[in-house]
């Protein structure tokens, strides 16, 4: 019930040079149990100085799979983001084996141990119950660190996807509408930061639909450099929705001008088939009355 969406871009420095930049965007959509909630608070969790967790789903289990990773974390001198993403993983599986514990086994009397005391249906059937129990939490771990900018998809049943190859990650009940974006625009991680940062509120805009995605949106970027990491500043923010709200206008008004033309031109191919139908009918009940006629005549001259 929410939208969160991130991407690798390039920033290019003026004197030549090229920096990896990771780019995010989100609504601050939040539920919790049964509630959903829009508080004024970022969902960018900060997992490293340049590695960020951006979370779908419970709020509860989220935030329970965040201190654990960052516990994991805070033991590692030099946090890669795939490490983070493995261990967001990890923090996901053992979150996953609880809940299915404590919704199926335990009202039974049962833990993880004391099932496979059962007997054999019946344990069959709690393992097949345990399999195919779900969250539906999802992750994105995106940063940087020493090999460059990298991107993590984290979802059912503990699994940390590498999305480095398309350069884009979306989650939330708002992704698939989201990743469209990004698919049309045959996205790469040559886009410009200013490219990414306006297709990414695009895309964030675009998830709208979905009745579930927040109308706020926080934009964020990571990079260049070794210090940079933080939201983008209102007054960006805003000349990016000025943009994009122009260039849907200027879309508009191109798709009516098109609906026109196209329209003028359905009409006359409509007047020529039905033309073409009425000529086709006259020959038809011509011909008919002709050979009638014939018979006519040919069974006089008989009798």
């Amino acid at each position: 019930m929410t939208v969160c969406i991130a991407a690798i871009c390039t920033d290019y420095a003026l004197d030549g040079a090229q920096s990896p930049v990771v780019v995010g965007a989100s609504d601050r959509r939040l539920t919790l149990n049964d509630w959903t909630y829009e508080p004024p608070i970022w969902k960018r969790l900060d997992l490293a100085p340049q590695i960020v967790a951006m979370t779908a789903g419970n709020a509860a289990a989220s935030a329970a799979m965040y201190e654990e990773t960052r516990s994991w974390l805070a033991q590692n001198q030099t946090p890669h983001v795939k490490l983070a993403a493995e261990a967001w993983a990890s923090a996901f599986a053992e979150y996953r084996r609880r809940e299915a514990e404590r919704s199926i086994l335990a009202p039974l009397g049962l833990d993880l141990t004391t099932y496979r005391q059962e007997e054999r249906e019946a344990r069959v059937r709690l393992e097949d119950q345990l399999t195919r129990w779900q969250l539906d939490d999802e992750a994105i771990i995106a940063g940087l660190d020493p090999s460059g900018a990298h991107l993590y998809a984290v979802r059912d049943p503990g699994w940390a996807s590498c999305e480095d190859q398309v350069c884009f990650a979306a989650i939330g009940s708002g992704s698939g509408h989201a990743a469209a974006e990004f698919m049309r625009a045959k996205y790469t991680w040559t886009f410009s930061v200013a490219r990414a940062l306006l297709l990414i509120y695009r895309a964030k805009k675009s998830s709208e639909v979905d009745p579930f995605v927040g109308s706020d949106t926080d934009l964020f970027v990571i990079g260049p450099g070794q210090d940079v990491h933080g939201p983008v500043n209102d007054a960006l923010v805003e000349l990016i929705a000025k943009v994009h709200d122009k260039t849907l206008r200027g879309q508009a008004a191109a798709f009516e001008e098109a609906d026109k033309a196209i329209e003028k031109q359905v009409a006359v191919f409509i007047q020529e088939r039905t033309q073409q139908t009425v000529e086709q009918d006259g020959a038809s009940s011509d011909g008919e009355q002709s050979r009638r006629g014939g018979s006519e005549k040919a069974q006089e001259t008989k009798d």
